[in-house]
């Protein structure tokens, strides 16, 4: 498996990361280019990267797919969404380092349908 952050830049990249997560989970990060909280919990997303090699791992920034955060209702950054079987099961918002490793280790299992209840997948 790949240890490395991938670009989504258009809506078909965003949509080859939903075809991923029919495979594992999905985690999504949004960000913006001026925003210093995203750059500083991007470092942490590239560490998880080389940590969670069965997690697929995504940057959206947003002044190059603006559509895909449309799409993806996402008006805060950073912002991260998780991904499985091609659904959000989970987004938090902010840089929040021990939520962001906790929940890929809650979520990645296989199959898991023990979602957790810390925020709507909506908010």
């Amino acid at each position: 498996m790949s240890c490395r952050v991938r670009v989504v830049g258009s809506l078909p990249d965003y949509e080859s990361a939903l075809q991923a997560s029919h495979q594992r989970l999905a985690v999504l990060l949004f960000s913006a280019g001026w925003c210093e909280f995203c750059q500083l919990i991007r470092l942490h997303l590239d560490e998880f990267a080389r940590r969670y090699r069965d997690v697929a791992f995504y940057q959206v920034d947003i002044g190059a797919a603006e559509e895909v955060a449309q799409r993806c209702r996402v008006h805060w950054f950073p912002t991260f969404q998780f991904y499985r079987n091609g659904s959000r099961v989970f987004q938090f918002k902010g840089p929040n380092r021990c939520l962001l490793e906790r929940m890929i280790q809650k979520l990645q299992g296989s199959g898991s349908r023990s979602f957790p209840k810390l925020s709507p997948a909506g908010h």
